[in-house]
């Protein structure tokens, strides 16, 4: 990946989508990083999008963080299951649709379950950044665009 591809998807103001290798754009099997916030849910809804265009399997992962505070383990609990439930709306939204949650890092579960389900395209949301502060693109995004051997979309919400 180079410097061009990076600069632009951590400079627009619209989504950019970063082919990869010599792939047909006829995405099969569409994974996408949700966390619950505004930006993943746009980037959520763009890949229900693309996923009807192509009749495509969706696949929504979340990667989280938190499982292993033994000394909070009941309230985790009951986090969880309130974000597998939140997880499983998303199945209204396009019915061909397998949910994950996974303890990682995002960068580390996004990629694994990429390699896993052999995705043709990862979509992930970017959050608005001030343009002052916008200099790179998130370390999530960065390491994906990086580490991933399928095409990425990343979703800036803000052309709206």
């Amino acid at each position: 990946l180079g410097s061009v591809s990076l600069r632009v998807a951590s400079k627009s103001n619209y989504p950019v989508l970063v082919l990869k290798g010599k792939q047909p754009l006829n995405f099969k099997k569409i994974l996408v990083s949700y966390d619950f916030l505004h930006s993943s849910q746009k980037a959520l809804e763009f890949a229900v999008s693309i996923a009807k265009s192509f009749n495509s399997k969706l696949i929504v992962v979340h990667a989280d963080n938190d499982f292993g505070h033994s000394h909070i383990k009941s309230i985790m609990e009951k986090v969880k299951q309130r974000k597998l439930e939140k997880l499983n709306e998303i199945k209204s939204l396009y019915p061909d649709t397998d949910i994950y949650m996974e303890e990682g890092t995002p960068e580390y579960v996004i990629i694994k379950k990429a390699n896993e389900e052999d995705v043709d395209l990862i979509v992930i949301g970017k959050r608005q950044v001030p343009q002052t502060k916008r200099v790179f693109i998130g370390s999530t995004s960065y390491k994906i665009l990086k580490e991933s051997n399928v095409s990425v979309l990343v979703y800036r919400g803000n052309h709206e």
